[in-house]
This record gives structure tokens, sequence and C-alpha cells, in this order.
């Protein structure tokens, strides 16, 4: 998915777009996360790519032209998976079920330290891939630290995080 997603990006080539859509299909096959995972590669590939690029790398993710193929698997999702999605956005144990003003705060604390690499990050290094790395790291890593430690998240998590 990583890298059919870069490689539309930096070349713009059809084949590409179709590799990416069929890649995030498949994952989406695979668990139900994969499109959280895709949806987190493209954020952080579109935050490491040239300011300049924004409009077609945008266009690429959002406005993709097999966008059908990355939404099909949804309609075949068995019950039971959409029912444990349900049950986990509202499972009791969490220590805050559904979307509160913690959820607010813990979208608040990522965006702060995502704003604090985008200042700093392409001062410390011009590498791309680097930047990728630092970017997925920083929002992969955030976000079960900031449930955890501080009980607040704004994505569902498996079962109760106690640390």
């Amino acid at each position: 998915m990583f890298l059919f997603l870069t490689r539309a990006m930096e070349t713009g080539h059809r084949r590409y777009y179709a590799a990416a859509a069929l890649s995030i299909a498949i994952a989406t096959y695979a668990s139900a996360f994969g499109p959280t995972i895709a949806v987190m590669i493209a954020l952080c590939l579109l935050f490491t790519f040239r300011v300049k690029d924004y409009p077609r790398n945008l266009a690429i993710v959002v406005f993709d032209r097999d966008a059908r193929l990355r939404a099909r698997p949804a309609a075949f999702l068995p019950p039971s998976v959409i029912l444990a999605m349900h049950r986990s956005s509202t499972n009791p144990w969490r220590f805050e079920p559904g979307w509160t003003v913690g959820s607010l705060t813990a979208l608040a604390i990522v965006a702060l330290g995502w704003t604090v690499l985008r200042l700093y990050l392409p001062r410390w290094t011009t590498d791309w891939k680097l930047q990728f790395f630092a970017y997925f790291a920083w929002l992969a890593s955030s976000i079960p630290l900031i449930a955890a430690y501080l009980h607040r998240q704004f994505l569902p998590a498996a079962g109760p995080l106690q640390i």
C-alpha cells in the first residue's frame, strides 16, 4: 500500500493508482483497520512531498478514479465485523465511549505534535523517507500513548489500554 501510494504521488501513472486502490481493498478485506492505516499513510505522504504538489497529490488520495475499487470491500464485510466495530466504539470497558471532550483533546494533542513536526522536520532533514517515517511514527505512537496515559482517545480501540 505504501509503495503504490508513494509511486502514484511521485509519478502520477495510472497503473500505480490502480495498484494502490487494489492494495487498500485487500487491506480492507484483511482487517477492519486496513482503511485506517491507508488514511494514516496517505496523510503522512501528503505532508512529506513538496508543497507545490499538494493539489495533485490530494486529488490522487481523495478523488482517485479507482476509489470504487477501494470502497467495494465495505459492501462485503460480514455483519459480525460491522457489529464488532460498533461494539468497540461503545464498549463500556473503554475509558470514554464515543466522542467526548476528551476525544477532542486527544485530537488536539496529536495535531499540536504534528504542527511541531511540520515546522521543524524540514529543517532537520530533506530526505522525504525520514520525514515520512517521523510523521508516521508520531501518528502511530501518539494515539495509543495518549489513550493509555491521558485516558483520551478519538479512535475506537479493541479493548482497554492499561499501562
